[in-house]
């Protein structure tokens, strides 16, 4: 067990939660002037009132008819997910909680840029080769696997909106968004999750994760070199139908598949642009932002994906990722406006940053195995 230290602005972070809070305060109003007098706002004068009251805090229309929705038993299924699921990138982690009646939470969409400093800078965006953190916060923000997990560490629906388990546990069939398609505009396929699970126990990718693809029916062999990658246990029974097949059974596969290095790869475009694929330009990815920069010493840039199938709830606008790896000069951009967030605090100093900043200095609990190799020369 580990603490990760951050420290973070605090006035973005008011004003997303102020804003979140009106949200879901005019949405329970909405309900209960609809329940209370039906959905005419024209026999209808509290409804009018929070028609007005949504206008003025700029809360979004697909928010106020999903309120109306709930309130008169339709469509619940996806109240939830209206309210909540808008999206802001793991890798910046700027999901802003608020309880509800029903402990929806919400988040504000506010148009915006985020300044992070992430540390080393990446040695690569082939997400089957990401083994560090730095590659793996950009990674969670430009693509998208079957399943992710939210701000509780539970699994939950990603490119995939549900899926099916057999009575014996070693097939899982995972059925993919119709309407998920890669930065390009192009559909993203099962066949494109089933060519980045190839890549990922392929021995010529040489992946140093590779390893997570033992789970799967013939990983094993086919990452040894023994049979050939397309006898790995993924197969595609249509555009959007995926059958995954189990080496034996693990209650751990969801939590694995939630690995970056699970990712879909776009099949066409890789074979297309060879080695210069994962740069600026030339890489498409399937999640809700898309790289437009990459200088090595400078930093990363990301933009949001308006082909996203959830784009309407991003965030943020631009994502810009700053390789500093000296925490002192880090904690001087931080004070001086340069970074929204940082990667890490020197530890020396979190007591002194955390009178002086309050709650901008977070510290979180992390997982992690450490070991040291001691070499005897003789």
């Amino acid at each position: 067990m580990g603490r990760i230290f951050e420290v973070r602005k605090a006035s973005m972070f008011a004003r997303w939660d102020k804003m979140a809070k009106n949200f879901t305060r005019i949405g329970k109003e909405i309900v209960i002037a609809v329940k209370a007098n039906g959905p005419d706002v024209a026999t209808n004068p509290a409804l009018r009132r929070c028609f007005q009251n949504a206008k003025s805090v700029g809360m979004p229309k697909d928010r106020v008819e999903a309120a109306i929705k709930r309130a008169m038993g339709k469509d619940t299924s996806n109240y939830e997910e209206i309210l909540y699921e808008g999206y802001a990138p793991h890798g910046v982690a700027l999901l802003v909680e608020t309880a509800t009646d029903n402990h929806v939470r919400t988040v504000a969409n506010v148009k915006s840029h985020f300044n992070k400093g992430n540390g080393a800078e990446l040695p690569t965006l082939d997400t089957q080769k990401t083994e560090d953190k730095q590659g793996n916060n950009v990674a969670i923000d430009l693509f998208e696997g079957l399943v992710r997990d939210n701000n509780e560490g539970a699994v939950v629906p990603a490119g995939a909106e549900k899926w099916d388990i057999s009575a014996d546990g070693l097939t899982y069939t995972f059925h993919l968004r119709k309407n998920a398609k890669w930065s390009n505009g192009d559909p993203v396929t099962a066949h494109d999750f089933v060519f980045g699970m190839q890549r990922l126990a392929d021995p010529k990718v040489a992946s140093t994760y590779s390893f997570l693809i033992h789970a799967i029916k013939n990983g094993t062999e086919v990452n040894e070199g023994k049979i050939p990658v397309s006898s790995l246990g993924a197969k595609a029974l249509d555009n959007h139908t995926l059958q995954v097949q189990l080496a034996k059974k693990n209650p751990a596969i969801l939590d694995i598949l939630v690995m970056r290095n699970f990712s879909p790869v776009h099949k066409k475009e890789l074979e297309k642009y060879g080695d210069k694929y994962f740069q600026p330009g030339t890489l498409v990815s399937n999640g809700p932002y898309k790289l437009t920069y990459w200088r090595v010493g400078d930093k990363l840039t990301l933009v949001k994906n308006p082909h996203y199938w959830n784009a309407n709830k991003t965030v943020i606008e631009e994502v810009n990722y700053f390789p500093v790896q000296n925490v002192n000069s880090e904690e001087q951009m931080f004070l001086s406006g340069q970074l929204d967030m940082t990667n890490d605090i020197a530890t020396d100093q979190f007591e002194k940053l955390k009178k002086q900043l309050g709650s901008e200095v977070r510290s979180h609990a992390f997982l992690g195995s450490y070991f040291f190799v001691l070499q005897r020369w003789l």
